[in-house]
Formats: structure tokens, sequence, C-alpha cells
């Protein structure tokens, strides 16, 4: 399976990229894009700040998920489509 991000518009009218399936139940959403792109989550984070700058972070400690959006819908899908560029080209995961 290739793991795909979806995108949405919250509430607060910011506009989101993640992984929502239920794939491995196991692994938090976050974590399974880093090891389908078979690198560290640490560096997963770090790569999506300083490239894609999103507007604004979310750690949501229980789960320990970081969730990006962004003011800009254009700015979303350059984040988005270039992850799920990156998870077709990484090509099958398995949990």
């Amino acid at each position: 399976m290739i793991p795909q991000l979806k995108e949405w518009k919250g509430a607060n009218d910011m506009w989101f990229a993640a992984y929502v399936d239920k794939f491995c139940p196991h692994i938090d959403n976050s974590v399974l894009i880093a090891r389908a792109l078979r690198i560290d989550y640490d560096k997963y984070i770090k790569m999506v700040i300083e490239k894609y700058k999103p507007d604004h972070i979310q750690y949501i400690e229980r789960t320990g998920v970081v969730l990006f959006s962004w003011k800009s819908q254009t700015q979303m899908r350059k984040y988005k489509n270039n992850i799920n560029k990156m998870l077709r080209e990484a090509g099958d995961f398995k949990c």
C-alpha cells in the first residue's frame, strides 16, 4: 500500500494535509508517513518546517502527532503534492 495525504479546510480557515486513513492502527499517521518515506520522524518534521514553511504547527501531546496547516491552499498543495509524489516514488509500504 502507498499512503497518500488528503487535504481539507479547517473551521479556522487554515488548510491541512495529512494521512487520515488507519492502515497501520499501531502507528500514528504522521509517523507512518515518515516511515513510508524511509526517513527518521524528526528529519521529516524538520524537512516540512524548512521546505514547506507551514503557518501553524500543532503538536497533540496525547498522541504525539504533529499537524501542519497553511493559510494558503496553494502553499499547502505544494506540500501535499510533493509528499505524495515522494511516497509514490518510495513504493509499497508495509506496517
